[in-house]
């Protein structure tokens, strides 16, 4: 599993993940393998790709990401059919898949920032994605909810997203006064806050425990976090283009 957010704001667009990845064995400790990177900017296009979810154990993630660009042309630019093309490259090689997985991807349309979402949970069709709009629309254990009028600036977040619903969702409802407003928000505040999400992310789930077995819960969360900042100018630009390898204390 991971922590994965994507933020967009007036200034750009910011994604970030942890780096780890974690196979639970029944009769063992879970593996932890590190400093895995879950973003990944196609080479050929002005867009950012991240990954989140339960990963077959025997594909390896940036050499699917690899495989996928390569069947891509010049002509799939845009974000929407790219989407759809990943969405039907997940169905063709991934059609025994049933439990949760998705990508988060990002960049801009006219300078104004595009986020979509391709993934499957496990309330889908054995082996079927959704391609969803995330300006548009979001879908919750298979009813689809539209914005109305659509969201031009806002977060998402997947995987191990129970610090980011708290910060989103659960803290507005409990004081009605306050909320995060993602118009309002630099770019500079976006990336903090995804820091901060990942990072408590990881830290908390030290103290929590299985209601059932009274078990320790796994914390499926890394030390590492990866933060991908971009702005409408894309990627010709270096200084637009940051990522940034934190090793956060243990």
């Amino acid at each position: 599993m991971t922590t994965l957010i994507t933020i967009s704001c007036p200034e750009g667009i910011v994604m970030g993940a942890d780096t780890r990845i974690t196979t639970v064995n029944n009769s063992s400790p879970p593996d932890y393998k590190d400093g895995i990177l879950k973003i990944r900017k196609l080479e050929n296009y002005d867009l950012i790709i991240g990954y989140w979810g339960n990963f077959p154990k025997d594909k390896d993630l940036i050499g699917v990401l690899i495989d996928f660009e390569k069947s891509l042309h010049q002509s799939d630019e845009d974000i929407d059919k790219i989407a759809e093309k990943l969405k039907i490259y997940l169905e063709e090689n991934f059609n025994y898949y049933d439990s949760r997985m998705g990508f988060q991807i990002a960049n801009f349309i006219k300078s104004k920032p595009e986020i979509r979402h391709v993934f499957h949970e496990p309330w889908c069709p054995k082996g079927i994605f959704i391609n969803e709009n995330s300006n548009e629309s979001f879908h919750n254990n298979g009813i689809i909810y539209t914005f109305n009028p659509r969201r031009d600036y806002r977060a998402i977040f997947n995987g191990e997203n129970s610090v980011a619903n708290a910060f989103f969702n659960y803290i507005p409802l409990t004081f009605s006064d306050r909320f995060i407003f993602e118009q309002k928000l630099s770019l500079e505040e976006c990336k903090k806050l995804i820091e901060i999400i990942i990072q408590t992310t990881h830290e908390i789930l030290n103290f929590y425990f299985n209601k059932v077995d009274k078990s320790r819960v796994i914390n499926v969360t890394g030390k590492e976090t990866v933060i991908v900042k971009i702005t409408n100018k894309g990627f010709k630009d270096i200084k637009n283009y940051e990522i940034i390898k934190k090793e956060n204390e243990k």
